[in-house]
């Protein structure tokens, strides 16, 4: 499930993928609460779990690109102050 999700987001919602993720989280566990079924209610919930774990660990990558960004930005402001 998790190989799934990320194929999907390498496409073109990247940028919405935290929400989307997010989203689809709140679906299965929905789902899970109105199912009588234990056996996949528990399904459900692991791949809300998934859902919710990816959307973290994408979050972190793009916060972390971010920052590196910026850090970038201040070394070539940095380099234009000193005319190189």
């Amino acid at each position: 499930m998790l190989a799934a999700i990320v194929r999907f987001l390498k496409g073109d919602c990247l940028m919405g993928g935290v929400e989307l993720l997010r989203s689809k989280a709140e679906e299965c566990l929905e789902k899970a609460r109105a199912i009588g079924d234990r056996q996949r209610a528990r399904l459900l919930l692991v791949q809300a779990h998934n859902y919710l774990k990816y959307a973290e660990e994408t979050e972190a990558q793009q916060l972390s690109a971010r920052h590196v960004d910026y850090r970038e930005g201040l070394s070539g402001i940095a380099a234009l102050r000193r005319g190189v």
